[in-house]
């Protein structure tokens, strides 16, 4: 029997090799939570009109990475003002997946969830407009916010080996970008109709 399992295990060893070394020679990336907070804050802060009434401000948000939920999770900083409104201090959380772009080769938010409100002293009538207009205001404003684009650099040697950015890992201090063989795409030109 022990003699069974060791030639089993010698005829896969070739093939379990070959496995691991097909995983090895695909490149790698570390993006830093640093850089990735660098990148965003190049983004903000976003001013955004509401329903016509007031002014919201969306400060830099603070990125909190949640690798066991594959997520990243965000606070931003509200101010809401307006012609007929003193201005207003809240916070939202969102958590939401990271995405790879290849058209502009950027990690992108993606399925961004709106976790929670805090705002306190607003208007009732008011926080009924912004609790009713937020959720939909943070996915379209927020929902493919660009975190961070790539340096042709940092690709540049995965491109020729054939590879491109395809899965994007949470860590607990930086995201790891896996890559892929690229599509294939097909050299034969089109048939024409008959």
């Amino acid at each position: 029997m022990d003699r069974r399992t060791l030639l089993s295990a010698l005829a896969c060893w070739p093939a379990a090799r070959v496995c691991a070394q097909e995983g090895a020679s695909r490149p790698r990336l570390k993006i830093s939570i640093g850089t990735l907070r660098r990148e965003i804050a190049q983004r903000f802060p976003l001013d955004l009109a509401l329903a016509g009434v007031a002014q919201l401000r969306i400060a830099t948000p603070l990125l909190t990475l949640l690798p066991a939920s594959q997520q990243v999770a965000s606070t931003f900083a509200l101010q809401l003002a307006g012609p007929q409104l003193e201005p207003q201090a809240g916070e939202v959380d969102v958590a939401f997946r990271l995405r790879f772009e290849p058209s502009d080769r950027t990690v992108r938010a993606h399925r961004i969830e709106l976790l929670a409100v805090r705002w306190a002293g607003l208007a009732p009538e008011m926080a009924q407009i912004v609790h009713g207009l937020l959720p939909q205001l943070v996915r379209d404003s927020l929902g493919d916010v660009v975190l961070y684009r790539f340096a042709d650099r940092e690709l540049a040697l995965a491109d020729t080996m054939g590879f491109q950015p395809d899965e994007l890992v949470v860590l607990s201090d930086g995201v790891l970008v896996r890559f892929a063989p690229k599509p294939l795409i097909s050299a034969e030109p089109p048939q024409p109709k008959k």
